[in-house]
């Protein structure tokens, strides 16, 4: 596990299997996981997991990408998100995930540093979606 929020009736988990990053979205039972196409190289690595959202209100669909030391590893869409807030007693949790699990894959021995690894640092930005009314 790298970082997790909410739990199994919803959220979402970055985390690492078998040497492979994988992410998965958990809206109400249903998850949409995207799986690198390459395994995390020997060394140092930056994993970046990001989420371009449709807009319009909340709720919508948003297009994902996956990239590793910037190369493009996985790409999809997820059809829908979650309206409201992911349940308040989980939290957000960095290298282990301390409430349900988001997915079935992260259960059992969730703390990353199990696995020899380590977190330097994680960053979560969010950026304003740019409006038609900022483009002109």
């Amino acid at each position: 596990m790298i970082f997790s929020q909410g739990g199994r009736f919803g959220g979402w988990s970055l985390y690492v299997e078998n040497n492979v990053p994988a992410y998965t979205y958990n809206y109400m039972g249903k998850l949409y996981t995207f799986t690198s196409n390459q395994p995390l190289p020997v060394g140092q690595s930056q994993l970046r997991f990001e989420i371009d959202y449709d807009g319009g209100g909340v709720g919508k669909g948003v297009d994902v990408r996956m990239k590793i030391n910037d190369q493009v590893v996985a790409l999809g869409r997820i059809d829908q998100t979650i309206a409201s807030r992911f349940s308040i007693d989980e939290g957000a949790d960095v290298g282990l995930d301390r409430g349900s699990a988001v997915t079935v894959k992260t259960i059992g021995p969730r703390r990353y540093s199990a696995y020899g690894a380590q977190i330097d640092k994680v960053t979560l930005e969010i950026y304003p979606k740019e409006t038609d009314a900022k483009k002109s």
